[in-house]
């Protein structure tokens, strides 16, 4: 398997709810046709002011850039998983990882997205904390295939994987869409 380099592009969702809001679902599924992995930040994520966070500029599928606005009350990061089959995405909470989450409740080396014919699995480390999926104990070692809307824990983090017409739903469905329409 290779390693990720580079595979993910972070978002704001309030950004690409602006982007929706102005073209037809089927031209933003269009334009982001791959996976999904939502952050909605909660009271124990630890902020880093000191990281340049890489969260990408959005423009409309026409090139005009979004109507202009902060990130709004509520927003999550939205990691758009570019891969080809045989990618992996390491997740945890050390700056080695191609995604780090910034919560001392997620182990350093926490877990490993991996693509492959089946979809996204996703394989928690041996020294790996508390890790649920749907709801669902996933031992230290273990793996899941994920499917759209499935709800991961990573210690107190909580993510949403998504496929890109999942995804569009969510987003267009969320409070979020609505204040920025």
């Amino acid at each position: 398997m290779s390693e990720s380099s580079g595979r993910l592009t972070a978002f704001n969702q309030s950004l690409l709810a602006r982007q929706l809001a102005l073209v037809e679902t089927q031209r933003f599924v269009g334009r982001y046709p791959h996976a999904w992995l939502v952050w909605t930040l909660g009271p124990s994520s630890v902020q880093r002011p000191s990281i340049d966070v890489s969260i990408a500029d959005t423009k409309h599928p026409s090139g005009e850039a979004p109507p202009p606005g902060p990130p709004l009350v509520g927003d999550a990061i939205c990691f758009a998983l570019k891969a080809a089959p045989g990618a992996v995405v390491r997740i945890g909470r050390a700056l080695e990882n191609d995604l780090v989450v910034s919560d001392l409740s997620v182990s350093r080396l926490h877990a490993r997205l991996e693509l492959s014919a089946a979809g996204w699995t996703l394989a928690t480390l041996p020294t790996a904390g508390t890790t649920r999926v749907r709801e669902a104990a996933l031992a230290p070692g273990s793996a899941v295939v994920l499917s759209p809307r499935d709800r991961l824990s990573l210690g107190d983090a909580h993510l949403v994987f998504y496929d890109a017409a999942a995804f569009c739903d969510w987003l267009r469905a969320s409070p979020l869409s609505r204040a920025v329409s």
